[in-house]
């Protein structure tokens, strides 16, 4: 608990905690996104890659 007051008294390391998780997101879904249409394979595929990549994320625990 006393942890947890830490990190919520300082704002600075509340906001900048999810940016790397947030620019990972946006660079895979952009790479992703150009190379399936450099490959021309279907939305569908396409999307369901995606959501399987996001979703692995959260198959690792925390350290």
């Amino acid at each position: 608990m006393e942890k947890a007051r830490f990190i919520a008294g300082k704002p600075g390391i509340v906001e900048f905690a999810p940016m790397p998780l947030i620019i990972y997101y946006l660079t895979a879904l952009l790479a992703m996104t150009f190379l399936y249409r450099a490959f021309e394979i279907p939305y569908r595929n396409h999307m369901a890659t995606a959501l399987a990549a996001g979703t692995g994320l959260r198959a690792i625990p925390p350290p």
